[in-house]
C-alpha cells in the first residue's frame, strides 16, 4: 500500500499546540551544550586500537502528530527493518510523537535488535524530532540549538516551533575506544518553485561545524547523520565543505524515489569526519524506500533510509598529519 505524501498540509504550529493538548509530542528542557561537563573532552579516550566495523543509518521518518499518515503502520516497518539492517547506530529524524517512538522500538526490539542506549533530544515547544539508537553505551550526549531559522510567527513552517540543531551521542565500542555520533536536521525548502532558507541553511552549516569542532576530543572518530535538505551540488552543501573536512559516506549522486513521482539526488547524508588518526572505508551503502506487506507496497516514509557499512582503521603513527 503506497500513501499520498502532501507534507505539511497542515500549518506545523497549530499541530504543535494539538500535539501538546493530546500530548503527543515531547517538549521540554534542552539537553544542553555545556561542554564543560564533558569528561571525555577533559581526558580524552583512547584511540581505537583495531579496525572497527560499523553499520550506520539515518533516517527521516516523517512522523509528525495529524500531518503524517498511516503512522502506525509505517513504524512497524521501519522497526522491522531496523531489525533486518542491526546497524551499530541510527540517526532519525522528524520523531515526534512519543508513542510512535516506542512503537518503533518494541517493534525492532521484537524482531531481534535491542540498544543500548535510546536518547530523544527534547528542544522549545515540539522537540527536535531527533532521536538517536545506539547497539553500544552512550557515554555523553549534548545538544546545540541552530542560531538561525524562520520567523516563529510563519506558522506553517515549522521548524522556529521545534528548535531544530544538533545532538551529539559519543558511543563506547566493545573493542574499547569512542566514536561521536552527530544527527542534525536542517531547515526544509518549504516549496518545490525556490528555496527562501538557503541563507539561513548556509548559517546552520557554520553551526554544524563548528560544533563538531568544538566537541571534537582529538582520538575519536566522527560521523554526521542527518537530513541536511540539501544535495551534494547544492550551495549549502558547497558551504559545508569550506568549513569541515569530510568524507561522503553515502556518496550516491544518480537520483532516487523520494516519493515525489520523480528521481532526484538524496538530501540525506552520512558524513565521515576527516581525522588524522584514523582512516574511514565504505563497504556498502544500502537505500530504503518502501517494504512488501500483505496490503501491498509500504513506503516507510517521505525520505529514504540510508545504511552503510564502514571500516574504521588506526593509522599508523606519521600517517595522515599525525
Amino acid at each position: 500500500m503506497s500513501f499520498p505524501i502532501g507534507r505539511r498540509a497542515v500549518p506545523i504550529a497549530l499541530v504543535a499546540l494539538v500535539a501538546g493538548w493530546i500530548g503527543g509530542c515531547k517538549s521540554g528542557p534542552y539537553i544542553d551544550d555545556d561542554l564543560s561537563r564533558s569528561a571525555l573532552l577533559a581526558a580524552p579516550p583512547a584511540r581505537l586500537a583495531a579496525p572497527t566495523r560499523l553499520r550506520l543509518v539515518t533516517w527521516n521518518i516523517w512522523d509528525l502528530p495529524v500531518i503524517s499518515t498511516w503512522r502506525a503502520r509505517r513504524m512497524r516497518g521501519i522497526g522491522r527493518e531496523i531489525a533486518r539492517l542491526d546497524p551499530d547506530v541510527v540517526g532519525i529524524q522528524e520523531a515526534w510523537v512519543e508513542r510512535d517512538r516506542e512503537l518503533l522500538l518494541e517493534t525492532a526490539q521484537r524482531h531481534g535488535w535491542t540498544p543500548a542506549g535510546v536518547v530523544y533530544f527534547p528542544s522549545h515547544i515540539m522537540g527536535s524530532g531527533l532521536w538517536i539508537l545506539s547497539k553500544h553505551p552512550i557515554e555523553e550526549t549534548f545538544y546545540r540549538r541552530f542560531t538561525a531559522d524562520n520567523a516563529w510567527y510563519n506558522i506553517t513552517h515549522g521548524d522556529w516551533w521545534a528548535g531544530k540543531g544538533i545532538a551529539l551521542a559519543r558511543l563506547r565500542l566493545p573493542e574499547g575506544g569512542v566514536v561521536d555520533l552527530f544527527n542534525t536536521h536542517l531547515i526544509g525548502r518549504y516549496r518545490r518553485d525556490g528555496d527562501p532558507y538557503q541563507d539561513v541553511r548556509d548559517v546552520q552549516m557554520h553551526d554544524l561545524a563548528e560544533f563538531v569542532e568544538e566537541t571534537a576530543c582529538g582520538t575519536a572518530p566522527a560521523f554526521v547523520l542527518g537530513d541536511l535538505n540539501t544535495t551534494a551540488q547544492a550551495r549549502n552543501f558547497v558551504t559545508l565543505t569550506g568549513l569541515l573536512a569530510f568524507t561522503r559516506v553515502t556518496a550516491i549522486d544518480e537520483g532516487i524515489d523520494y516519493g515525489y513521482g520523480i528521481a532526484k539526488e538524496p538530501i540525506d547524508h552520512i558524513l565521515a569526519i576527516d581525522d588524522p588518526h584514523h582512516e574511514v572505508v565504505v563497504e556498502d551503502v544500502e537505500v530504503i524506500s518502501s517494504v512488501a506487506t500483505e496490503h501491498g507496497e509500504l513506503r516507510l516514509s517521505d525520505h529514504v533510509g540510508l545504511s552503510a557499512t564502514v571500516i574504521v582503521r588506526p593509522r599508523e603513527p606519521g600517517a595522515g598529519g599525525d
